[in-house]
């Protein structure tokens, strides 16, 4: 997932789905708004140098 995709989103939910924690974010600048969920089941970094998240 590139960092631009996610850039002005707000968080609306956190939790854990089966095993695994997530965040829900959400794009309303766009019509309709646009929900993501970012599973996180490894350790991950943003490389501002790359533009993307990075999981170990």
């Amino acid at each position: 997932m590139d960092v631009e995709q996610i850039a002005g989103s707000f968080v609306v939910e956190i939790g854990v789905r089966q095993t695994w924690p997530f965040v829900g974010l959400c794009d309303n600048r766009s019509t309709p708004a646009q929900e993501t969920r970012l599973y996180i089941d490894a350790s991950w970094t943003i490389e501002p140098e790359f533009g993307h998240f990075v999981s170990a």
